[in-house]
């Protein structure tokens, strides 16, 4: 699935590994000041993580989708995804588990209530 050569991995991190040297060398330097200055070291250098967005959006607690946290252990699942994840879209999926997981509940109750009542009025 995924291609590449050696070589050009090892060209373009002999930039990153040249900065990182400098930088433990000069400990009164920072990234930011090499970047003010426009020096060479940090031309072709982001400081910027290389994440995707859809990446940055997945922090699932313990590997489990944040729905199913909600669906199966209701508000504590949602409470966990918050408080674990710290991502509103996370959170906001696990309170749509614990939502569907409700309405999917009272569905089932009433359907179980009126075959009972189906079955003890044809009883009686």
């Amino acid at each position: 699935m995924f291609n590449f050569e050696i070589d050009e991995v090892n060209t373009e991190l002999a930039q990153v590994e040249e900065l990182d040297q400098y930088l433990d060398q000069n400990e009164n330097v920072s990234f930011a000041e090499l970047q003010a200055t426009n020096s060479a070291l940090v031309a072709n250098v982001s400081d910027q993580a290389m994440i995707s967005p859809a990446m940055a959006k997945r922090h699932r607690v313990l590997g489990i989708p944040s729905w199913i946290w909600g669906c199966v252990f209701g508000v504590a699942g949602v409470a966990i995804v918050y408080f674990v994840s710290e991502n509103k879209d996370e959170t906001k999926e696990a309170l749509w588990g614990c939502v569907g997981a409700s309405v999917v509940g009272i569905i089932l109750y009433f359907a179980v209530f009126a075959a009972a009542a189906t079955s003890a009025a044809s009883t009686i």
